[in-house]
Parts: structure tokens; C-alpha cells; sequence
């Protein structure tokens, strides 16, 4: 009998240490950081459009736009929504004014701009309409065939360029890309300044922006092949069409790449007087920032290594083969270990590891934010010293400048993120 009653004892005592052990365990899983108490949740699912660059300007008092099912408002940096969920479309604000779109049909001419009251200050007329650049935003109208045509307004809603072109970019230093169709239907790019006259003529097959005061263009060859050069603001072209592929200018250098034959195409970089300054002599290249770009190549094994060169082309940092490098961003650059369970951290511009590799995937942001995935449903937030922020818990995270969106389950909200941290 005395038996049987030591067994009962021992086995209360086993049970009573399990439950305290799950009740541990359940306390710390639903513990909340101090952050996590100060994320203000949302009434209904509620997510930031960022498909533009968000501006934080005085006259544009740090609204961001944000999108609930098929409705678009604005938040503040309080996380306030001062523009109620009330618009079918819209896009950031830039010089004051914001694009929206008043009803929800694709092709209807509804897109006007509001100022941060809320007011309406240039009619909803407009098929499309894109954000402030320079002065001008770029806006679309049908013709009486049905056609959708471009051209820019000012800030007071006057039509300073016609729309007359089937294509047309933001201004950049100056100048916007535009296009028309020539007899065979085929896109023929120029440029314009803010008066609407061409600085380069409609004559490419391609083009894009400018960048730091040039811009790529690109036209076939008799083969039909493309081939990219470069032209400044003055319309002068600085490169021949050598290049079968080329980026835009950052930090005063350009990549370009040459191809000789069935040879694999070969990456170098370019100057702002055009000179070809690092031969082409890489698989694979990065704009260069932080005054360095990512290079790719393979060795005699072909083993695929990564490493960071300077303006000269040196070398500076060398990795191993299977170490993945992008281009950085803010100062800090993703790294990835390549075998066996890829895992990806950051590094900094010395190359060294300030965030381990130990995520599946990691996303650097201003403000020294790193979003960290550890699985689909795990998102985590660090700084780039390797403080959490927020813990690892939500199935997305996504910071847009002070605010740090989270979404956990259906349920959505927001963290406001003191940026002097």
C-alpha cells in the first residue's frame, strides 16, 4: 500500500512539474515585447502600396498611402489614416499632390490629385496619372479612336505637353522618355525636356530614364540584334552601340557588357566621359554603391565566386564559392551561404557578417531595418547591430519609412518605429 501511494505522489509531482513547464513554455510563446504592445492593429486588413517611392517632405507631411480590398487612403506617420479608405487607386504624394482614382472601372477617366486635406485640386479626368517629377507629372487621356495618349500637367492642373505619345517615363534631370508608334507598330523612343521639345529625337528601339545625367538608349542592328549606348542631357551620344548590355549610372559609373561570337557575355563599367575604365572581364555585376560593385565569375572548375571591386577594379573583398553577395543597400549588402540549407545574413561594406546566416531570406531597409524570414509564417525585424525589434512571429512584415507594417494571420497593424534609434 505504501508503494502504491509513493507511485501516486511521484506521478502528482510529475504532472504538476509538466503543467508548470507548459505553462512556461505557453507564457513565452505568447509573451508580447514592449514593441509588439505598441503595435497599433487595424479594424479591417490594411496594407501600404509600395509600388512607388514614398516621399517625406514637408508639403507632403509624410502620408502614405495604403490599400484595404479595392479602397486606397492615407496614413500619417502616427499611423493615423487622416485620408479615409475612400478612393479606388492611388500613389504617393510628391510636390503636395497625391494621384487617386474616384471610381473603380479600368477604363474610365477618373484619376485627379488631392492635396493633404483631402481636397481635390485637379479635377479626376484622367485615364492615368503618375506622380510629381520635376515640376510635371505624366498624365493619359483616349482619343476619339480610343486610343491612350500621354503628356504632363503642372502642379496647378494646366496641360504644359499635349498628350500625343503612346509611351511615356517621369522626368529625370531635366528630361522624360517618350514614344510613339512608327508604320509598323513598333515603339520609337526620344526625349523631351519640360517644354516639351525633343532634345533627342524619336529614333530608338529603346530607353529608359535618366540617371545622374544620362540615360541608356538602344537600337537594333542589321542582324536585329539590340545594342545599347549612352546620351547625356545635351543630346550628345557618349558611347558607340557597342554594348549588348548596359545599366544606369550610379556613383559616376555604368556597367555595360560585351559579347564576342558564341563567347557568354562579359561585364565591365563605363565612366561618365564614356571610356570603358574596367575592362569586361566579369560574369555578372552590381551598380556600384558605397563607391563598390558586386562582381561575379567562375574559376578553370567552373566554381562561381563572388567578390567586391573598387572604382579602379580591384578587388577589396574576395568570398568563398559559395557565398552570395548583392549590391548594398543603405550601407549593408545580403549575404547567402549556397550549400546544403541556403541561409542568407547581412554584411557590412568591410565585409564583415553583422547578421549570421541564419534566415531563409533577409530584406534591408533605411533606418538600419533588416526584415528576416526564418519561414513563409515567420517574419522577424532586427537593426543591422542584430537587435530584435520585433520578434520572429508574423507572416509578413514591411516597412515604409517610420511605419513598420505587420501582418499576423488576417489581422493587420502598425509599429511605429522611432528612426533616431
Amino acid at each position: 500500500m505504501n508503494t502504491r501511494m509513493r507511485q501516486l505522489k511521484i506521478l502528482r509531482i510529475t504532472l504538476l512539474v509538466l503543467l508548470v513547464l507548459i505553462t512556461i513554455v505557453v507564457l513565452i510563446l505568447t509573451r508580447k515585447t514592449k514593441n509588439e504592445k505598441q503595435i497599433i492593429w487595424f479594424d479591417q486588413f490594411t496594407w501600404p502600396v509600395t509600388e512607388y517611392p514614398i516621399s517625406s517632405d514637408e508639403e507632403n507631411q509624410g502620408l502614405i498611402p495604403v490599400q484595404s480590398g479595392d479602397l486606397y487612403g492615407f496614413l500619417n506617420h502616427n499611423g493615423e489614416l487622416t485620408i479615409p479608405l475612400t478612393y479606388y487607386g492611388a500613389k504617393p504624394f510628391s510636390d503636395g499632390l497625391a494621384p487617386v482614382a474616384t471610381t473603380l472601372s479600368a477604363k474610365a477617366s477618373d484619376w485627379g490629385f488631392i492635396n493633404p486635406s483631402n481636397e481635390m485640386v485637379i479635377a479626376a479626368v484622367y485615364a492615368e496619372a503618375g506622380m510629381f517629377s520635376d515640376g510635371l507629372a505624366k498624365v493619359a487621356t483616349y482619343t476619339t479612336d480610343n486610343r491612350l495618349v500621354y503628356g504632363y500637367i503642372d502642379s496647378t492642373g494646366t496641360m504644359v505637353i499635349t498628350p500625343e505619345y503612346d509611351q511615356a517615363g517621369d522626368f529625370s534631370d531635366g528630361l522624360a522618355m517618350v514614344a510613339k508608334k512608327d508604320d509598323t507598330g513598333a515603339l520609337k523612343y526620344g526625349y523631351i525636356n519640360t517644354t516639351g521639345e525633343f532634345v533627342v529625337p524619336i529614333q530608338y528601339d529603346a530607353a529608359a530614364d535618366f540617371a545622374e545625367g544620362f540615360a541608356k538608349i538602344g537600337k537594333k542592328n542589321y542582324e536585329n540584334e539590340m545594342r545599347y549606348a549612352f546620351v547625356d542631357t545635351t543630346g550628345n551620344i557618349i558611347t558607340p552601340f557597342d554594348y549588348v548590355g548596359a545599366g544606369d549610372f550610379s556613383e559616376g559609373m555604368a556597367a555595360v557588357a560585351t559579347q564576342w561570337g558564341k563567347d557568354p557575355a562579359m561585364w565591365g563599367f563605363i565612366d561618365t566621359t564614356g571610356e570603358l575604365v574596367i575592362l569586361p572581364s566579369w560574369t555578372r555585376v552590381t551598380s556600384f554603391s558605397e563607391g563598390m560593385a558586386v562582381i561575379i565569375y567562375t574559376d578553370q572548375y567552373g566554381n562561381w565566386y563572388h567578390a567586391l571591386i573598387d572604382k579602379t577594379g580591384k578587388k577589396v573583398l574576395t568570398f568563398e564559392h559559395d557565398t552570395q553577395i548583392n549590391e548594398f543597400e543603405h550601407g549593408f549588402a545580403r549575404s547567402g551561404i549556397l550549400r546544403g540549407d541556403v541561409k542568407f545574413g547581412v554584411i557590412n561594406t568591410l565585409g564583415d557578417l553583422v547578421i549570421p546566416h541564419e534566415y531563409n531570406n533577409v530584406r534591408i531597409y533605411k533606418h538600419n531595418l533588416v526584415v528576416t524570414a526564418e519561414k513563409r509564417t515567420k517574419y522577424g525585424l532586427l537593426t543591422t547591430t542584430n537587435e530584435t525589434v520585433l520578434p520572429a512571429k508574423y507572416h509578413h512584415i514591411e516597412p515604409v519609412d517610420n511605419l513598420v507594417f505587420v501582418r499576423k494571420n488576417e489581422k493587420t497593424g502598425v509599429f511605429i518605429y522611432n528612426t533616431q534609434n
